[in-house]
């Protein structure tokens, strides 16, 4: 399987191909923007039936699994969510796994 992604069609279909469910879970979540650092992206997602939209990121892992990184409820912005996420993708180019 593909390490890296560049579109999110990549991502969705790498985590179908692994059985995975998350984008048809929890009402569909919308993706913010495209791949970034090869595997990381935005969700949001209602939070369990509010109005609320919280933003979250997730990581497209090589078995076709997708984790959140850092807690659901993060982000209330999807500007705070980028400006983390631009974090996140920095600190893992410095550490290969």
């Amino acid at each position: 399987m593909k390490y890296t992604f560049t579109t999110m069609a990549e991502v969705k279909q790498a985590h179908s191909a692994g059985g995975g469910t998350f984008f048809d879970e929890f009402g569909s979540p919308t993706v913010h923007g495209e791949v970034k650092g090869g595997r990381f992206f935005i969700v949001s997602e209602a939070n369990f039936g509010s109005d609320d939209v919280f933003h979250v990121f997730c990581i497209e892992m090589p078995s076709g699994a997708i984790c959140s990184v850092g807690e659901f409820t993060s982000h209330s912005t999807l500007e705070n969510a980028e400006a983390e996420l631009a974090k996140v993708v920095a600190e893992w180019a410095t550490q290969l796994c």
